[in-house]
């Protein structure tokens, strides 16, 4: 049996004990060839998938970070390490190993490198390689996702014009996404464009029922049309829906309530907000107002 065929079924036997979920022979294997056969690429991915499943990379970022000190033109190998980093949320390292090859030699790079600038919020780097790898790539799919991504950058960036710009770019193919509704909601609304913000804010509630978010924004959107009975029902449905809330959303309940002459139900939502913050104007205001209408 030559090398070749024994790395192979070696590595063959270490997805069959890994299959079985017997990961520790499994990595034993993985590791002793990788002791023994550094240059061997595949019993890294393997023993990557492992770690990962393990929920601890590091032994697996360790192996890689070492045969990139010996190869580090290895494309094959460091395109793997950069995604496998990125989808851990190691995103400064996953920088630095993608930043090894210019844009230019790989366009995938830039996609990738502008994901990861994404996640860590730097905006203005991220949509500069967004639009390099657009210049690059014809890939369809690709495109419509870093179109997508611009869109998200230029709402991060607070620049609405922008975003809807690029909305109507991509909408034909993420118009039955949730995200994209709600960012278009978003969009419309700090555009004050308010009555073209309930649509999608409408489809995002029917596409994932369970995000809290999207109920706060269809709240603050039928404040804005002036449908206080809808917005009262979608900031309740944030309250029941949301992990954690904020004492916002009491105010906007209170001022909703206001609206519908439901001074009781308004004050003790202005009440909500003062105990947690005392000094709230907007609070004290409403509270004030909710007591001289109970009081005619």
């Amino acid at each position: 049996m030559n090398e070749d065929h024994q790395l192979k079924h070696l590595v063959k036997k270490a997805r069959e004990f890994q299959s079985m979920g017997n990961y520790l022979h499994s990595v034993q294997i993985l590791t002793s060839i990788i002791n023994n056969y550094p240059e061997y690429t595949d019993a890294y991915f393997q023993l990557a998938e492992i770690h990962e499943k393990l929920g601890n990379i590091n032994p697996s970022v360790n192996y890689f970070n070492n045969y990139l000190e010996k190869y580090p033109a290895n494309k094959e190998v460091r395109l793997f390490f950069g995604k496998y980093l990125l989808k851990n949320e190691k995103y400064d390292e996953a920088i630095e190993t993608l930043s090894y090859f210019m844009p230019e030699e790989e366009p995938d790079i830039a996609f990738l490198l502008g994901l990861a600038h994404f996640k860590l919020q730097d905006f203005e780097i991220a949509k500069i390689y967004f639009l390099s790898f657009l210049t690059n790539v014809n890939d369809t799919e690709l495109r419509a996702e870093s179109f997508f991504m611009l869109f998200k950058i230029e709402i991060g960036l607070n620049n609405f014009e922008q975003a809807l710009s690029y909305s109507k770019r991509i909408e034909s193919v993420y118009n039955r996404n949730w995200e994209f509704n709600y960012l278009l909601a978003k969009t419309y609304l700090n555009l004050n464009m308010f009555t073209h913000a309930i649509t999608p804010v409408e489809r995002a509630a029917r596409l994932n029922p369970k995000e809290s978010l999207i109920y706060e924004l269809a709240g603050r959107i039928y404040f804005k049309t002036c449908e206080y009975d809808k917005a009262e029902k979608n900031f309740l449905k944030f309250l029941e829906t949301a992990e954690e809330t904020n004492p916002d959303i009491y105010l906007n309940l209170g001022e909703s309530c206001l609206k519908l002459n439901k001074f009781g139900r308004a004050l003790d939502y202005f009440k909500a907000v003062l105990k947690i913050e005392p000094e709230n104007q907007a609070a004290i205001k409403g509270a004030q107002i909710a007591v001289n209408k109970l009081k005619e």
